[in-house]
């Protein structure tokens, strides 16, 4: 689900948000099941507080439009053996977070004009000019361009594992008992919860008192 309709349920749905959710299911599926840098804790915490946010009141909050806009967890963010996934993640990122980001004031695009009409090649590298472009490319060519930038990534193969396979991550699991849990794991209790531990992110727990914090993740649910 796109940041937009996490933040406003009752927003209207556009194709914008269908492509914007492709993104999210990439990374759902490149974090969970491909080798990354992310720690199993940091990985955790990024399903749940990015991808799978809990609604309070109507609202997941901002917490996907921050993502796009910072984009800071894709920085150091690194597939050992899948190295294009990052860029392409990033790519993705970026274009959709056009959507959420702070619009240039008129004097911004002035300053651009101005630029643009003297024939300066220092334009693009204005915020301005990668505002509008961004803006463009989502209001007039969309699916050609997301298409373009997965095809052309998967087309390289020399890039990709020769025996190419899903690896399930680890993700932490509490140990809570029996106590009553929000969506995201986290105990409602004043109890301090007992040790985590580490597990995949379809382990079967044998213990009924063992509860998983990315249990949900069987794919990116309604809300994420």
């Amino acid at each position: 689900m796109s940041a937009a309709l996490i933040k406003d349920p009752n927003a209207p749905q556009t194709f914008l948000d269908d492509l914007e959710s492709f993104l999210y299911a990439i990374l759902w599926l490149a974090l969970t099941y491909s080798s990354s840098s992310m720690s199993p804790r940091d990985l955790t915490s990024f399903l749940k507080l990015v991808l799978d946010p809990v609604q309070y009141q109507g609202t997941g909050g901002n917490g996907k439009a921050n993502f796009l806009i910072s984009r800071k967890d894709l920085e150091d963010l690194l597939f050992p053996e899948r190295p294009l996934l990052r860029p392409l993640l990033d790519d993705f990122a970026t274009l959709f977070a056009v959507r959420y980001e702070r619009k240039p004031s008129a004097e911004e695009f002035a300053a651009l004009a101005d630029l643009e009409q003297a024939g300066s090649q220092s334009a693009p590298h204005l915020p301005a000019w990668k505002y509008r472009e961004r803006l463009q490319i989502l209001k007039s060519r969309a699916h050609t361009h997301v298409t373009q930038l997965f095809t052309t990534a998967v087309a390289r193969r020399e890039d990709w594992p020769v025996d190419d396979c899903a690896k399930e991550q680890q993700l932490v699991l509490e140990w809570v008992g029996r106590r009553r849990k929000t969506k995201t794991g986290w105990d409602l209790s004043d109890r301090p919860l007992k040790k985590p531990r580490l597990g995949s992110a379809d382990d079967e727990a044998d213990d009924e008192s063992v509860t998983k914090v990315a249990s949900s993740f069987e794919g990116p649910s309604q809300t994420g």
